[in-house]
């Protein structure tokens, strides 16, 4: 949700800018890296916080996720390669997914 100052619209323009960034201009590798170490430990420290673990689970199994997604989604971050995040950024753009 975006801050109560900031409308729908406007938060789903910047989502767009952003996808489209990343269609155009593959992050660098060390970059990606990064940020799946810091989606990892967020992940781990969540174990440690039962009501943001509740939350994590919560999150999946509402969104169609079962109970082995969400205790596999650390690995799952970790297969990610750079090459899938751009063709992911791509098909979002090319398909009408994000605005052009």
């Amino acid at each position: 949700m975006p801050k109560p100052d900031v409308e729908l619209g406007q938060l789903e323009c910047a989502i767009d800018e952003v996808a489209a960034n990343i269609a155009h201009n593959s992050p660098q590798a060390e970059d990606l890296e990064r940020v799946k170490t810091q989606l990892i430990a967020r992940a781990i420290y969540a174990h440690d916080n039962p009501e943001e673990l509740a939350t994590w689970y919560g999150g999946g199994l509402t969104t169609g996720l079962s109970i082995d997604d969400v205790r596999g989604w650390s690995d799952g971050i970790r297969a990610v390669r750079a090459e899938q995040q751009n063709n992911c950024a791509h098909n979002s753009r090319t398909s009408g997914a994000i605005a052009h």
